[in-house]
């Protein structure tokens, strides 16, 4: 999944439709470098949180994922994601994790976005 400028956008409005009501969730600036440094201020809630990340233009950064994840936490909503080789699957799971994993595969399973460490993919 690509991170670029015009990407990110979707994605974060992806993330606002998960957590509804729970938390206004808004991409206030977007900047990517050419070096692929990503500068984003993010709304949540009534707050603007700065990130900073290197980012990779062709692997998923979590970085975004988890400042939402974890700013809906604290509003009750809990984000739920599984990650596989071909990009990622969210969710706000009404009964936990045990719903979700009753049909995962055994080697793929659902977990808490908000307990997850943010992973930049530019990172080296």
């Amino acid at each position: 999944m690509e991170q670029f400028a015009d990407d990110l956008p979707a994605q974060v409005d992806d993330l606002a439709r998960l957590v509804g009501d729970a938390l206004t969730v808004r991409l206030e600036h977007v900047e990517v470098t050419d070096e692929g440094r990503h500068h984003l201020q993010l709304r949540l809630g009534d707050a603007v949180e700065d990130l900073d990340y290197p980012g990779h233009p062709k692997y998923l950064s979590t970085v975004v994922h988890v400042a939402v994840a974890r700013a809906a936490l604290s509003n009750g909503t809990r984000l739920a994601g599984l990650w596989v080789d071909q990009g990622v699957w969210l969710a706000v799971p009404r009964a936990g994790l045990e719903e979700l994993n009753r049909d995962a595969p055994d080697h793929e399973r659902w977990t808490w976005v908000d307990e997850d460490e943010p992973v930049a993919a530019g990172a080296p």
